[in-house]
């Protein structure tokens, strides 16, 4: 959909104008779809994070629930995402994204990879999964950017460099383990290139095994080591469960932890600069790009932070609904080459029409 002028016709830019004296900037808006409005004024707001595009600043904000004469409308006003920008890196999630439910590498998305680099977009993964784990795509990608591993606890290079770690407080550690003890939940613990497990046939654990391709060490909470952990995941065939202590341990801890599922039966949390939000502004700043240049693709709810900050960001048919809406595009599902498709109809095609 082209960028228009405002011209206040509609509840989304007639809201602009009446809260913020918006007199000039643009929009694009559809029912039940984000609604993209950018203006000059917005930066008097201090309340609405900055990003600069050139000369203007464009500001997010939150969801409206408001639109045309019907107040269950959902208008959701963001950041506008230029037309004639270029999407000049992907950023991709693994599982549930990038590879099958079977955590096959299908021919189509190594293809579709070979397309971007071919297309000089830079490529690049994030994952909750540990730096060892993901070992197995830097060849047949041909991974030369660094990646994110414990949802950006861990940012390294290919040949494993330590770029950035962040590691949990032990304070905080202590009172995490408690909160996940008290509901039942398995808890690992992930520290350097180490997976920690209290059984070695615990729930998950023989699942995980065979995807990261390495064993657990076994250990019992009480000996972790100290300093050193980059992410706690609670295990459960639960999903409620699952669900219900994300939400307690955010209300409990704040902005001390990021917690996210990172699949229904793991609740993933790590350090508060540890999300894939940062990992797209880390190689934003890396590669000299502005965000709005970056694509990023992904399933779970623990992707939605990096769609906020990216200029597209595209959710496979396979995710929940709410991490659908938080999307510009959703693609086909990971059993149905979602990722090769996205990258054919929303990237490699959208470049092609800029050249």
């Amino acid at each position: 959909m082209q960028s228009r002028s405002i011209g206040y016709t509609t509840p989304a830019t007639r809201f602009m104008q009446e809260e913020f004296g918006c007199s000039r900037g643009s929009y694009r808006l559809s029912r039940n779809r984000p609604a993209w409005v950018w203006c000059d004024e917005l930066a008097k707001h201090r309340r609405y994070a900055p990003r600069c595009f050139g000369s203007s600043v464009a500001f997010g904000l939150a969801r409206w629930h408001r639109g045309a004469d019907d107040p269950s409308t959902d208008w959701r006003i963001g950041v506008n995402m230029t037309e004639t920008s270029s999407i000049r890196l992907v950023l991709a999630d693994v599982d549930g994204t990038l590879v099958t439910n079977d955590k096959v590498l299908t021919a189509r998305a190594k293809k579709a990879v070979r397309r971007l680099h071919e297309a000089q977009i830079l490529f690049s993964l994030t994952s909750g999964r540990p730096p060892r784990g993901m070992e197995m795509f830097i060849e047949p990608l041909d991974i030369t950017l660094p990646f994110a591993a414990f949802n950006g606890g861990q940012i390294v290079s290919p040949t494993f460099e330590m770029l950035v770690q962040h590691v949990l407080d032990d304070q905080v550690l202590g009172e995490i383990v408690d909160s996940l003890g008290r509901a039942k939940l398995d808890t690992w613990f992930y520290a350097g290139s180490e997976w920690y497990v209290p059984d070695r046939d615990g729930i998950h654990v023989d699942r995980e095994s065979a995807t990261v391709k390495f064993e657990p060490k076994v250990m019992n909470h009480k000996h972790r080591p100290s300093g050193s952990i980059v992410k706690v995941v609670g295990v459960s065939d639960d999903h409620n469960l699952i669900t219900k202590m994300t939400n307690e341990i955010r209300e409990a801890f704040g902005d001390k932890v990021t917690a996210e599922a990172s699949q229904p039966y793991y609740l993933d949390i790590t350090h508060p600069l540890a999300n894939k939000g940062a990992v797209v502004s880390y190689l934003a700043k890396c590669y000299e790009l502005n965000t709005d240049q970056i694509a990023t693709i992904g399933d779970m709810p623990n992707d939605v932070e990096m769609f906020t900050k990216s200029g597209l960001a595209i959710a496979m048919g396979n995710a929940e609904p709410e991490v659908q809406h938080a999307a510009d595009q959703v693609t086909t599902s990971n059993s149905e080459e979602g990722f090769a498709n996205a990258m054919d109809r929303f990237v490699l095609a959208r470049d092609a029409s800029k050249a």
